[in-house]
C-alpha cells in the first residue's frame, strides 16, 4: 500500500490491481454506455458511468457530491485516473 507523505499528515492509498472499460446498460441513466472501472487491492471495483458520471463502488452508487457539475466532474475524475494509472503503468 503506498503511502504519501505531506508535512505532518500520511496518506495511505490502496494499491491499483488492474483497470478496464465495459460496456453495459447503466441502472441511473438506463442507456447502454461505457464504464471506467478500477480494481484495488482489499477493495472492491470502483466504476464510473460515462454518460451520466453516476459512480459505484463494489456495486453500490456512491453519493454525489452536492455541488455544480458534480456528475460531469465524476467523468473527468475517472478519465483523468485512467490516463494517470496507463501512463505510470508505460514508465514502469
Amino acid at each position: 500500500m503506498p503511502c504519501e507523505h505531506c508535512g505532518d499528515i500520511i496518506i495511505c492509498m490502496p494499491t491499483l490491481d488492474h483497470q478496464w472499460i465495459s460496456a453495459g446498460e447503466c441502472p441511473d441513466c438506463r442507456t447502454w454506455t461505457r464504464f471506467i472501472n478500477f480494481a484495488y487491492e482489499w477493495y472492491g471495483v470502483d466504476s464510473t458511468c460515462l454518460r451520466c458520471g453516476r459512480q459505484w463502488g463494489d456495486s453500490e452508487w456512491l453519493p454525489l457530491e452536492f455541488a455544480r457539475f458534480a456528475r460531469r466532474n465524476n467523468i473527468e475524475s475517472a478519465k483523468r485516473a485512467w490516463r494517470r494509472n496507463r501512463d505510470a503503468r508505460e514508465r514502469a
